[in-house]
């Protein structure tokens, strides 16, 4: 059974767990702090890679970025602080972050303490960001976990709070603190079949304590541990819509309700697949123009979307509408509040129009309304954009046959299956079909 990811998914990785737990990559360093970080090398360079990782995280191929090494002083001594990236594009979220997810790349460190007087130590930083962070990258504060090459942990999680100073020493997290579960998902652009879920909870995988001890940072040596060749607060998500329809009666008020043959009403199916012509569920290239290709996404699961359209010989009222979540949603968390966004910018590659009385078109326009009510879900399995349309087309009589698709967890309307759908259809005599992507603007005013 194929799975398939319906619009918006936001959770993508491109490669699936493999191999050992860390690729070591010969690069080079320059400047005034080229001996110290050769230091830091060998130290690292003299330890075993041969052992059974403790956590998902450890047990993936990841790659210590010795060019974009940095020195930095911490309380304790000199550090060479050296991001850490994973070859499998892993997106994290805790409770902390709310629903945003995050690039683990951008939040794993490796530090390795330069010491005169005691041999040198490192360990593997990850710095989880909370909230307050996330709206202000320069202060980091957050949970931070020490490990070493396995997952074993060197410390338990502890906490820089918001309001830590240079010098503050973390809070260690209180027991029902420490069991925060970080959930991520993989799902592999070679073997879309196989997508997979994983959880880690830090309560019972974090529980091993390294004889070696390891470093607890302040609330000042964090925020420089943030730092050192990354963002330190990488995050993965898609913006809201860019144009959302804040008020609905507002935006369809120029529309008028007339029978007769002097006003033509038509709806369009505006369909963006992810690859167009194929049934293929989303591609990694985020070369999509809406859906989840906005902000850098990295994948785009395309969208679908309405064209409404009135005509007389006073001229044409058209406005578009499409259904998006409010937030960031996945397979893990497919649920968020709906919003109407105006769409007119929004490309397509395949498309169904109907022609239809002014009692249908109204019907329509009643049901997209309430896509902005309160307490209203798009969900991903039961109500995302494509399922939002069709289900508008069918409040009117309208009734389109589609093939649903599956996907991790989940399964329902997708757009690489409905621009299929469309495609082979026997085309009753009030539509037409359109397989060229024509600009669709909003048009007309009214007082």
């Amino acid at each position: 059974m194929n799975r398939r990811l319906n619009p918006l998914l936001l959770v993508l990785c491109s490669a699936l767990l493999a191999g050992s737990a860390c690729k070591k990559q010969a690069t080079h360093a320059s400047g005034n702090q080229q001996d110290l970080i050769q230091q830091a090398r060998i130290l690292i360079d003299s330890l075993s890679t041969h052992g059974h990782p403790v956590n998902y995280r450890a047990a993936q191929l990841k790659t210590i970025r010795w060019d974009l090494a940095t020195l930095q002083e911490f309380s304790t001594g000199p550090a060479i602080i050296v991001p850490i990236t994973y070859e499998n594009q892993l997106y994290i979220r805790s409770p902390i972050t709310g629903v945003r997810l995050l690039d683990l790349s951008q939040l794993t460190k490796l530090i390795v303490f330069l010491r005169a007087d005691h041999p040198h130590t490192y360990q593997i930083n990850t710095l989880i960001p909370d909230s307050i962070s996330l709206s202000n990258p320069e202060k980091f504060s957050g949970i931070i976990l020490t490990e070493d090459w396995f997952g074993n942990s060197l410390l338990k999680p502890y906490l820089i709070s918001p309001s830590s100073r240079p010098g503050d020493q973390p809070d260690e997290l209180a027991i029902i603190q420490s069991c925060i579960t970080i959930d991520g998902y993989n799902y592999s652009a070679d073997d879309p079949d196989d997508g997979e879920a994983w959880s880690e909870t830090t309560c019972t995988t974090y529980g091993i304590e390294s004889p070696d001890g390891g470093v607890t940072l302040g609330g000042g040596d964090a925020s420089a541990g943030a730092g050192g060749g990354g963002s330190g607060v990488g995050e993965f998500s898609v913006a809201p819509p860019t144009n959302q329809i804040g008020n609905y009666p507002d935006y369809i008020k120029c529309f008028t309700n007339v029978g007769g043959s002097d006003h033509t009403y038509t709806v369009t199916l505006a369909v963006e697949q992810p690859s167009p012509g194929t049934r293929t569920p989303w591609v990694s290239s985020g070369n999509g123009s809406s859906g989840s290709s906005a902000s850098g996404n990295p994948v785009s699961a395309g969208h679908t979307f309405l064209i409404l359209t009135e005509t007389t010989a006073n001229g044409t009222t058209t406005r578009n509408v499409g259904f998006y979540p409010q937030g960031v949603i996945s397979p893990l968390y497919p649920s968020d509040q709906g919003v109407l966004n105006n769409d007119q910018a929004t490309g397509y590659n395949i498309s169904l129009t109907i022609t239809m009385t002014n009692a249908q078109f109204f019907t329509i326009l009643n049901f997209l309304g309430q896509g902005n009510n309160t307490g209203y879900l798009y969900n991903l399995n039961s109500n995302n954009c494509t399922t939002f349309a069709l289900n508008a087309l069918a409040s009117a009589g309208i009734n389109i046959a589609t093939t649903k698709g599956t996907w991790l967890d989940g399964t329902g309307d997708d757009p690489g299956d409905l621009g299929e759908d469309i495609r082979d259809m026997q085309l009753p005599a009030n539509t037409t079909r359109n397989t060229l992507g024509n600009p669709h603007p909003n048009l007309g005013s009214c007082e």
